[in-house]
């Protein structure tokens, strides 16, 4: 899933992450996974969060809640992405046309589990009338890029944040963990291993501080254990 043939068997326990920006307007990158009883009863898997993990705790921990948010940026639309679109009732949201169009019949069996698509009997995760697509490398506002990524999902997307410290870019699941960043550890889990490629050509192209999407390491709480 992290490291494409490389780490097989190896279990590692990885984070699902949403980052929250405060500027001129208020912008949260992705939701999360919904109830995790309904994930893993559809699709099996070891996934748990304590009450306290759960997206809007997270928001209230840092003094804000869902009702502050304006803009929701959706890196794609895995369900892990998407599922606590609905607490964001003030929010307008964005995702790339081609996961629009794609997450409605991905050509993978493993694809249509994590899109929980529709149309193979999964719960649907997110209300897809609510997000407005995106076409091309767009401003959102100052300081804030939305850039296409492809090769996790034909629409993963990055999102460029100038900040204090400098060109941030919360790169989604082109970069699940550090070692995505090496031209010989693409993401394991792909639709395009030369799209992933010249994705990461591209990020490396803006000298942005990139951070991974499922890297216990951001945290400082645990490393990511015996991925190559």
């Amino acid at each position: 899933m992290l490291t494409y043939l490389n780490g097989m068997g190896h279990e590692v326990t990885i984070p699902h992450t949403a980052l929250l920006l405060r500027g001129d307007a208020t912008v949260l990158i992705d939701t999360g996974f919904a109830d995790p009883d309904v994930i893993n009863s559809a699709y099996p898997q070891r996934i748990w969060r304590t009450p306290e993990q759960h997206l809007q705790s997270l928001l209230g921990s840092i003094g804000s809640s869902p009702s502050d948010v304006d803009i929701i940026l959706h890196t794609h639309l895995h369900y892990d992405h998407v599922g606590n679109d609905r607490l964001f009732s003030n929010a307008t949201i964005y995702a790339h046309q081609q996961e629009l169009s794609y997450y409605r019949d991905p050509t993978a069996p493993l694809m249509r589990q994590e899109y929980f698509a529709p149309k193979y009997h999964y719960p649907p995760q997110f209300d897809a009338e609510r997000i407005e697509s995106i076409s091309a490398d767009t401003t959102i506002a100052p300081g804030l890029d939305f850039i296409h990524l492809p090769g996790h999902t034909p629409g993963s997307s990055g999102v460029l944040i100038e900040t204090a410290d400098g060109l941030t870019c919360f790169a989604g699941d082109l970069v699940m963990v550090r070692e995505n960043l090496d031209p010989k550890q693409p993401v394991g889990l792909h639709v395009d291993v030369d799209m992933c490629e010249r994705s990461r050509r591209k990020l490396n192209s803006y000298g942005a501080q990139i951070i991974p999407s499922h890297d216990m390491r951001i945290f400082d709480v645990a490393d990511v254990r015996k991925l190559a």
